[in-house]
């Protein structure tokens, strides 16, 4: 059984999710058209069937140990040194037809007769246990052929599988039998006693002449009805396997984007306060289902026909801003306001799921980035909330010898402290209500705290002019959701200052601000929102850099099914930055 569950597993690696996950590289690799080497499987499928006549007869000959050895040589070498090494399409498919009739041909017509040998009574069960093989090869292969093709070109690392298979080859001589009793052993491992009284009487077959003729096997209805039935079986999973394109379509996009689409695995996405306010809150309006979350890094688990830029096992980085680049925001360098509505659509969401559908528009369009070797999943994940605080410490211009207040010790806010530092910035007071998060933030380079008070707004405002020697900060940063910061943020500021409005407030609301302050003071104010292409690619090589400590600001990282206990962590302060892993 142990053999017979290895070779079905093994002939799925060269059949099954050989399809699905090897033929994109090699296709790709060599040249090949895609869909013409998909369809060589209907071929393989036709000779396979005339093969199994074949092999029935030099399995009748030889016995099926014999024939269980030779297949499987000849399944390998075909596997490493024409499959992956195909350079033609008459390559490929005779590939394709030696391994379809080897694999079928070893598990069907040369193990099954043996274990019918070897369990009589039990061959029903035993067949029943053998067939797993299949199912374990569809639950371990896709993934471990996808980290195979990480590490190196797949002519290489995928062929593993086809000595795999020599040795299996190997394994079958040295421990498979024809006949039980050839191992010391009676047939369903009975006694002496029950096999002479039960089962001699059955071993009568080698003078049994049967009066079966290939003619005779193709009249009858009910053989066929044997073949059909598991044929359609197999049709149905190779359909199921190779199908990325409709299951993309199911995932929410159109037949056209699928062609050319990618599925990711989702590895790890981070959890945003903008998607604290929209799940708990009734954002969209009733417009639903929808799929939140835009931290998005995962594993490329598949991608379609027309697809050449990203390869399965790939791990990328989803910038959430989809832009145009043509209209005329795009054109000045301010991507970040693209006019395209259609594009802009095509923003990346719906992390907080298994599987994330990545269309081909999105793939065109850009703002995927590849994940460098050696940086986590969790890290690089941070380079989307880093984006948008990137952007907005450079478009503020914070530089040296700025002084900085920063409202709201949320991950935002401590972002931009540590970035601010890095910048060259001198001294960084932050403001919150949240005393605990103050304190965690001073790692990141904060020099001043201001434990604000509800009941007396003027208390932070006169601390920072204290702090400033009664001037103001150069830049004051509402990183808050809240109206009130950012009125505040008028009376933090030096004359000819810079106040920066990043959080957005809910929906409806309005900040009452002194405009007289505003006018006389000649006060700057500036709304900030997302980033460019140029800048979210520069702060993701900033997240993955050694130089920037993500490991400070991931405190929790949970699995995904436990998102309400982060949204919690994140709403007492506890947490500055919580990971969810989809697949704990």
């Amino acid at each position: 059984m142990i053999f017979c569950i290895l070779a079905m597993l093994i002939t799925n690696a060269g059949v099954n999710d050989g399809l699905n996950i090897a033929l994109p590289e090699i296709s790709k690799g060599a040249g090949l058209d895609y869909n013409l080497c998909l369809s060589m499987g209907t071929i393989a499928g036709f000779v396979g069937v005339a093969m199994m006549f074949f092999i029935a007869k030099l399995r009748d000959r030889f016995g099926g140990r014999v024939m269980c050895t030779a297949l499987f040589i000849i399944f390998g070498l075909t596997f490493n040194f024409l499959f992956l090494r195909a350079s033609n399409i008459v390559m490929y498919a005779i590939s394709q037809c030696i391994m379809v009739s080897c694999g079928q041909g070893c598990f069907y017509l040369c193990t099954g007769p043996m274990q019918s040998d070897w369990f009589p009574k039990k061959r029903g069960v035993v067949n029943g246990i053998s067939t797993i093989g299949a199912n374990i090869g569809t639950a371990v292969l896709a993934p471990l052929m996808s980290t195979l093709l990480t590490m190196g070109m797949y002519k290489t690392s995928l062929s593993v599988f086809g000595w795999a298979a020599i040795v299996l080859a190997i394994y079958a001589y040295a421990t498979l039998r024809d006949d039980p009793k050839d191992a010391g052993m009676y047939p369903d491992n009975v006694t002496k006693e029950e096999y002479e009284r039960d089962y001699k009487p059955l071993e009568n077959r080698q003078e049994y002449k049967s009066d079966w003729t290939i003619g005779k096997i193709i009249r009858c209805k009910e053989a066929w009805l044997a073949a059909i039935v598991p044929g359609f079986i197999t049709l149905g999973l190779l359909g199921i396997v190779t199908q990325l394109v409709p299951r993309n379509v199911s995932l929410g996009l159109t037949q056209s984007e699928a062609v050319g689409a990618m599925t990711i695995a989702g590895m790890a996405v981070g959890l945003c306060g903008s998607d604290i306010r929209n799940l708990t809150s009734d954002s969209r309006k009733g417009n639903y289902p929808f799929i939140y979350g835009h931290e998005i890094v995962g594993c490329v688990d598949e991608v379609g026909p027309e697809e050449t830029k990203y390869h399965v096992g790939q791990r990328l980085f989803l910038f959430p801003g989809t832009y145009c680049m043509e209209c005329d925001n795009c054109i000045s360098g301010h991507s970040e306001n693209c006019e395209n509505e259609h594009v802009a659509k095509l923003a990346g969401t719906g992390g907080f799921a298994q599987y994330i559908a990545v269309g081909g528009e999105k793939i065109h369009y850009g703002g995927i980035y590849e994940i460098p070797d050696g940086v986590s999943y969790e890290a690089a994940s941070l380079g989307e909330p880093l984006t948008s605080v990137f952007a907005c410490l450079e478009n503020a211009k914070v530089g040296y010898a700025d002084t900085i207040v920063i409202i709201g010790a949320g991950p935002i806010g401590d972002f931009m402290a540590q970035i601010s530092k890095i910048r060259g910035a001198q001294k960084i007071i932050m403001i919150d209500l949240n005393e605990h998060r103050l304190e965690m933030a001073k790692q990141f380079g904060v020099d001043e705290v201001i434990v604000s008070k509800l009941d007396d707004p003027q208390y932070a405002i006169d601390r920072v002019l204290e702090l400033t020697n009664g001037k103001g900060a150069d830049k004051v940063i509402s990183a808050t959701p809240a109206n009130a910061t950012q009125a505040q943020a008028l009376y933090m500021v030096k004359k000819g200052g810079l106040v920066v409005f990043f959080g957005g407030v809910p929906i409806g609301s309005k900040t009452e601000l002194n405009t007289n302050l505003i006018h006389y003071n000649n006060i700057w104010i500036k709304g900030h929102f997302g980033a460019s292409y140029d800048q979210s690619k520069r702060a993701f090589h900033l997240a993955t850099s050694p130089n920037f400590p993500a490991e400070k600001f991931i405190t929790h990282i949970l699995p995904l099914d436990e998102i309400n206990h982060g949204i919690e962590l994140t709403k007492t302060g506890e947490a500055i930055k919580v990971v969810l892993h989809p697949w704990d």
